[in-house]
């Protein structure tokens, strides 16, 4: 049986046409010339939908009670109609007009993974497939705000995300272990923020703190497919299965400009930490052995930037910190080492106003 909802001819593929209305009654013709509408080409389906909709008065919740359907069909099958209406597919003509003038406005110098991305986006036009960790497509769309980008895996294209959420993954990259992080789960029930699979050292629980500003306990999106996705395109990244991994070549990038600082300038930064771990112990008794520990691990630079990203995550300090504070003597903690002017070109600006403001907080209370 020809199915002629599409407009389209079965033989030929051409399009469709009205050229001859007929009474029901009488059997009278008249010929006409006219284009079919799109509410002619709906299927049965979609016009008891449509007639439902309209009944409920655009109520989508009415329509999945009425037709007992889950409310992500409902909304499925909206859409559907709009692109079967040609609504949907309009607006998504719109957005393909792309701005390319926002390629001038773009840092070409710039090593932060956001400006990465987007001048990687705009080279390519603005708009690019690439394949997520199962191979399948994913479709990314610059918007012309110049600081977002929309995705149909994104909730088909409705949800923007700036290119700065990025940052927030390599943040956490670059205070992980061998600059490798596990991207986590925000789908369980118990995987709310700072619980489960949603942890501030994840993927998706830095996104949540540091991107949506997700509070702890609260429900989270979860982008980090296709992100992550996004990353390795970029060459900033690898994607693998459960988790992200600083590439050899970006980690070379960012050793330019932060990373290998004076090797004598981070050895001095750890002497004074031990130095000040060493005065806490005469002075007042206070043993600071996991953060020696940390040291001797990751040596005194990599030990700070975990500590400051730790609080900017979960805005709660270490135990030395607070320890220090009681003991009046804040000097001796490692965040006055950090704002130095001397260590500063060890440390991102960032990091520095982070230990500042904490700093500036504790001393007024």
């Amino acid at each position: 049986m020809n199915n002629f909802y599409s407009g389209l001819c079965p033989a030929c593929g051409g399009k469709l046409q009205t050229i001859r209305l007929s009474c029901s009654e009488c059997g009278a013709e008249y010929p006409i010339n006219a284009s079919l509408s799109p509410y002619s080409r709906l299927s049965e389906d979609q016009n008891q939908f449509l007639s439902t909709f309209l009944k409920c008065r655009g109520n989508l919740k009415a329509v999945g009670e009425i037709m007992h359907l889950s409310y992500p069909t409902v909304k499925k099958r909206f859409d559907d109609l709009l692109l079967a209406l040609g609504y949907l597919e309009s607006k998504r003509k719109e957005m393909e007009k792309i701005d390319m003038s926002i390629l001038k406005q773009i840092d070409s110098d710039s090593r932060d993974a956001s400006e990465i991305i987007k001048r990687k986006l705009y080279e390519s036009g603005g708009d690019i497939t690439i394949s997520l960790l199962d191979g399948k497509p994913c479709r990314i769309v610059a918007q012309n705000d110049g600081v977002s980008f929309v995705s149909d895996k994104l909730n088909d294209y409705k949800i923007p995300y700036e290119y700065t959420v990025f940052n927030c993954i390599v943040e956490l990259l670059k205070v992980s272990k061998n600059g490798k992080a596990s991207k986590g789960n925000a789908h369980g029930r118990e995987d709310k923020v700072g619980y489960g699979k949603c942890t501030p050292d994840t993927v998706v629980g830095t996104i949540a703190i540091n991107y949506f500003h997700r509070r702890t306990g609260e429900s989270t999106l979860d982008p980090v497919f296709v992100l992550a996705a996004m990353l390795d395109w970029a060459g900033i990244a690898k994607n693998c299965r459960g988790y992200i991994e600083l590439t050899n070549d970006y980690r070379s990038l960012l050793s330019e400009e932060h990373m290998v600082s004076s090797p004598a300038l981070a050895q001095r930064f750890e002497n004074e930490l031990r130095e000040k771990a060493l005065e806490a112990n005469k002075k007042y008794g206070y043993n600071p052995k996991q953060f020696l520990s940390m040291i001797g691990q990751f040596g005194g630079v990599e030990t700070a930037k975990k500590l400051i990203h730790n609080y900017a995550s979960t805005g709660r300090f270490s135990d030395g910190y607070e320890k220090l504070w009681e003991f009046n003597r804040l000097d001796l903690t490692m965040e006055a080492s950090v704002i130095k002017p001397e260590y500063q070109e060890l440390f991102q600006n960032e990091e520095i106003i982070c230990c500042r403001t904490l700093l500036e907080i504790s001393n007024r209370k």
